[in-house]
């Protein structure tokens, strides 16, 4: 035999779910959650508020986490900057006077920069041997070019990176100077890592600086 147990039976008195007025209530919001918890996770409390003291804990651990990854990510240090993306787009090849006659001495970079001056003299040779500058034998070459790399700086939230490069051009019978000039780029490039933000920007600066050097030139 076996006998009908009502709704009312089954809560206890004193829960705050009991019915008022012979009318069940219902459970809602944070309430219906914990309801459906299983009872071991319940905690001691009865409904609303009722998590366990270390719940919290464990959500700020984890949250705290998060914000330093996130953290990690945007405030990044910059990577090296690669000769290849900074060679220049040129458009126009180099004039008669300077065809095949140009050899790179001196390359300097900047204290603390993630533009080397290896990789800024390859950027700048490849970047003359495609316009048509660069002699194949630098002993042969009747014009000097020397580079360095004063400054490059960043904007307030790290986008926005400007150069500040000087270009020495010189004759070598006379050491006259054909062109001296220090140019500024700004160029800014996104990105989500920091570092590769910083370093996209910074190739791409030094690319449109050797681009206006040429067509000083």
């Amino acid at each position: 035999m076996w006998s009908y147990i009502s709704p009312e039976q089954r809560i206890p008195p004193d829960h705050p779910f009991r019915s008022r007025g012979g009318r069940r209530s219902r459970p809602s919001g944070c309430c219906a959650r914990w309801m459906g918890r299983p009872e071991s996770s319940r905690g001691s409390n009865a409904c609303c508020g009722a998590g366990r003291p270390g719940d919290r804990s464990v959500i700020i651990r984890r949250l705290s986490v998060l914000l330093i990854g996130l953290l990690v990510a945007v405030a990044g240090c910059a990577a090296p900057a690669r000769s290849e993306k900074m060679v220049a787009e040129v458009a126009t090849t180099a004039p008669a006077t300077l065809r095949e006659r140009v050899a790179v001495t001196d390359v300097t970079s900047s204290k603390n920069s993630e533009v080397e001056s290896a990789k800024l003299r390859q950027a700048v040779e490849m970047s003359l041997q495609k316009a048509g500058y660069l002699n194949a034998d630098p002993a042969a070459a009747t014009v000097l070019l020397a580079v360095a790399l004063i400054s490059l700086e960043r904007g307030d939230i790290g986008v926005a990176t400007t150069s500040r490069i000087r270009y020495l051009l010189t004759s070598r019978a006379s050491g006259a100077p054909l062109f001296n000039e220090v140019v500024v780029e700004e160029c800014s490039k996104y990105a989500f890592l920091a570092s590769e933000r910083l370093q996209i920007s910074a190739e791409c600066s030094v690319r449109n600086s050797i681009e206006a050097s040429f067509r000083g030139f």
